[in-house]
């Protein structure tokens, strides 16, 4: 879905992600990443004080998103010992060009 910035349903979907009903809960991923940067604040939240299946859609989320504002959040997710959260960190940082080594060729 191309990104969708609408507010609105930002309160009722993060909650969303700790749902036992996987389905709904990746559903509700799919949404908040539709709505782009608009959603991060609230995926921000979400790792913070969520389930561990709801970091895991966050950070599944602020990957695909790729805002800035993610960055630091995604480097402590590195250190989780989650291999879900620091596969979706490791992945949404290598997406922003973060942590990236570049090396002259001719030596």
């Amino acid at each position: 879905l191309p990104p969708t910035p609408y507010e609105a349903p930002l309160p009722a979907l993060a909650p969303l992600l700790s749902d036992q009903n996987r389905l709904l809960a990746r559903l509700a991923c799919h949404a908040l990443i539709a709505t782009g940067k608009e959603a991060t604040e609230a995926l921000l939240g979400v790792l913070e004080s969520g389930s561990q299946q709801a970091r895991v859609e966050a950070a599944r989320a602020l990957a695909a998103i790729g805002d800035l504002r993610s960055v630091s959040a995604l480097f402590r997710l590195l250190d989780s010992g989650s291999v879900m959260l620091e596969h979706y960190a490791s992945a949404g940082l290598e997406n922003m060009g973060i942590g990236m080594n570049f090396f002259d060729p001719a030596g």
